[in-house]
């Protein structure tokens, strides 16, 4: 593998992300989110944030970036004229819900659909939460059922990795945690469908036709869905 240029974020970027077509790569920091131009190989824009992004997205034809942070709430910027569009803080969106316990701790983990009409949040100790980006609603939880470590404790692992499957036609959310168990869900109910002990994947990615995973514990392992 041999390099071809380079692009300085400055501090240490935790998220990149490419456009469709590969135009622009999105970097984000702890405290800030940068736009390149890959075919000048300039910096575009640099956008302050409060909270560190953990997902970034290029969305609307690649003209707008989406981020969700570790405050709870989502930011998209239009890259156009580099401006903040709007926010919204997603954990307003279950409150009096009685079946749910509203999450007041930072998520571990965020995911972007890659048609950008899904999110899902981890939180320790709490089930996965789905979001509707479109209409900023809440949509459900995607919990495994309830289980038992040999210690006699419940078992509340973090989640390591989550990933959608970005075919319609398989429509899933497959979610790898702590103690080693894979859990696939189905986004329309949010049931768990499938789960796998003992896979240890620190790291999940699908396909784009979504027949395929690819998993990483300490090997790349590629599996078939």
């Amino acid at each position: 593998m041999q390099a071809k240029f380079a692009l300085s974020h400055g501090k240490r970027a935790k998220t990149l992300v490419f456009s469709c077509e590969d135009r622009y790569l999105a970097s984000g920091g702890l405290r800030e989110v940068k736009v390149w131009n890959l075919e000048s190989r300039t910096q575009v824009w640099a956008f302050d944030t409060t909270h560190q992004a953990l997902t970034l997205l290029f969305i609307n034809e690649s003209t707008a970036l989406a981020a969700a942070t570790q405050a709870n709430y989502t930011v998209t910027w239009d890259i156009q004229e580099g401006l903040e569009e709007k926010r919204w803080q997603w954990t307003n969106s279950n409150h009096g819900n009685a079946d749910q316990q509203r999450p007041r701790q930072p998520p571990g983990k965020a995911l972007f659909s890659p048609d950008y009409t899904t999110l899902a949040v981890s939180y320790r100790g709490l089930p996965i939460y789905l979001f509707d980006t479109e209409a900023e609603l809440y949509i459900g939880c995607c919990s495994r059922e309830t289980s038992t470590l040999s210690e006699g404790a419940e078992n509340h692992y973090v989640v390591d990795s989550i990933a959608f499957n970005p075919s319609p036609e398989i429509n899933i959310l497959i979610a790898s945690y702590g103690d080693g168990e894979l859990a696939v869900y189905d986004l329309w109910s949010t049931e768990l469908r499938y789960r796998i002990r003992d896979v240890y994947a620190h790291s999940l990615a699908c396909s784009l036709n979504g027949r395929t995973l690819a998993r990483h514990d300490t090997n790349l392992r590629i599996c078939r869905l």
